[in-house]
């Protein structure tokens, strides 16, 4: 794979359960300082995927933000678009 997505990177970033180190992988601060760089690639396509086939399944949702709420729906999310958490 390349390098990571930059908007991955940034949620990654934001989750603080990673950290980006100087060689511009990414590590896990939990046991072993590990490079978790192509675990986390993975798992948000896996994640990215997974709303797309929502996204082909939903056959009511007529815009942006009903497709949002079917999705977050589907991940479990209680958050409104536009909220913060």
């Amino acid at each position: 794979m390349s390098d990571i997505n930059k908007h991955i990177l940034q949620l990654l970033r934001q989750s603080k359960l990673v950290y980006p180190g100087r060689d511009g992988k990414i590590y896990c601060p939990f046991g072993i300082y590990t490079d978790v760089t192509l675990y986390a690639e993975v798992l948000a396509h896996l994640l990215l995927l997974e709303a797309c086939i929502v996204i082909r399944k939903n056959k009511t949702a007529r815009t942006g933000h009903e497709y949002a709420d079917a999705i977050k729906k589907h991940f479990g999310i209680n958050i409104q678009v536009g909220e913060k958490e």
